[in-house]
C-alpha cells in the first residue's frame, strides 16, 4: 500500500493462494507477469536415479478445478512433484506415492464428495493446497482420523480443528500485515474485495475487522459472486466511499475481473 499523498487510489493484489505438493511448497501470486527470460537460465543438470520401490502410500490431493475458481496449474504441479519423487527422489522413505486427485468446484456439494472419496479410498493424508471449502471438507477428513494439510488457513475451522495442519499463516498473516502497513502509511479506509466461495468472506471480516480497528483503519469487506459475468454493481458499491487502498483476495481470474471492472468504471 502507498500513502494517499503519493497516490489517491491504489489497487493492490494480495497473494493468499498457494500450492503445496506432498513435500514442496510454492505460491501463486494473482495478476503478475508470467513472462521470463530463458536466456538467463543456467545449465540443466541430470536428475538423480533413485526410484521408489516400496509399497505405495496414498496421498489425497483436492484442488479447485472445473468451477468458478480454476487452478489446473496446482494439480499439474502436484503431479509433477510426485512423478519426480517417485522416479528420482526415493518417494517417501522409499515408498512410492499414489496421488489420489479429486477436483472440487468451490461449492459444498463437490467438496463434500471429494472429502468422502478420500475417506473411502483410505488415504494416509489429505493435501488441499488451495480453495475456500476447508470448513466443508475438514470435519469429514479429520473425523475419519486423516490429517488435513493446507497451504494456508482460510476458514476458522482450519485454524482450530485438531488434525488440521497449515503451512503458513494464511489470511491471518495477510490481514495483520495489511493493517500494519495501512496504519504506517497513514491510510484511513481500506476496501478488501473477495469472492463469495465457502466461508472465506465471513472469516476475513471476522478476523480483519478487529485487526484493522486496532490499527485505526476502517475496513470494508466487499463480497463478489465468483461466477458473475459483470461485477459492476458490487465494485461500484464497494468503492463508493473512496477508500485509500483496495486489496483483492482471489485467484487470477477474479483479480483480473475486478481490476478490469474497476478500470472500466473509472476507479483506477
Amino acid at each position: 500500500m502507498k500513502s494517499p499523498v503519493a497516490l489517491k487510489r491504489v489497487v493492490r493484489t494480495t497473494a493468499v493462494l498457494g500450492c503445496a505438493s506432498v513435500l514442496t511448497l510454492g505460491t501463486l501470486t494473482a495478476c503478475t507477469d508470467d513472462s521470463s527470460d530463458s536466456s538467463s537460465a543456467g545449465e540443466t543438470s541430470s536428475l538423480p536415479s533413485n526410484a521408489a520401490t516400496g509399497d505405495p502410500i496414498k496421498i489425497g490431493f483436492i484442488t479447485p478445478e472445473g468451477g468458478a475458481v480454476m487452478t489446473p496449474m496446482v494439480r499439474e504441479g502436484g503431479e509433477a512433484a510426485v512423478e519426480y519423487l517417485n522416479n528420482n527422489g526415493g518417494g517417501i522413505g522409499g515408498h512410492k506415492i499414489d496421488l489420489v486427485v479429486c477436483k472440487q468446484q468451490e461449492e459444498p456439494a463437490s467438496a463434500t464428495k471429494c472429502a468422502n472419496q478420500m475417506v473411502e479410498e483410505k488415504v494416509s493424508v489429505v493435501v488441499s493446497p488451495l480453495g475456500a471449502q476447508g470448513a466443508v471438507m475438514l470435519p469429514i477428513v479429520a473425523g475419519a482420523g486423516i490429517p488435513y494439510v493446507a497451504q494456508a488457513p482460510v476458514s476458522q475451522a482450519e485454524m482450530a480443528t485438531p488434525g488440521s495442519f497449515m503451512l503458513s499463516g494464511g489470511i491471518v498473516a495477510v490481514l495483520a500485515g495489511q493493517a500494519a502497513t495501512a496504519a504506517k502509511d497513514g491510510l484511513k479506509k481500506v476496501s478488501l474485495i473477495i469472492g463469495d466461495s465457502g466461508d472465506a468472506a465471513a472469516s476475513v471480516k471476522a478476523l480483519g475487522d478487529p485487526m484493522f480497528q486496532r490499527a485505526g483503519v476502517a475496513l470494508n469487506v466487499v463480497t463478489i459472486p465468483t461466477g458473475a459475468a459483470d461485477l459492476t454493481p458490487q465494485i461500484t458499491a464497494g468503492l463508493a466511499d473512496n477508500p485509500d487502498a483496495v486489496s483483492i483476495l482471489g485467484d487470477t481470474r477474479q483479480c483480473i475481473s475486478v481490476l478490469g471492472t474497476a478500470a472500466r468504471i473509472g476507479d483506477i
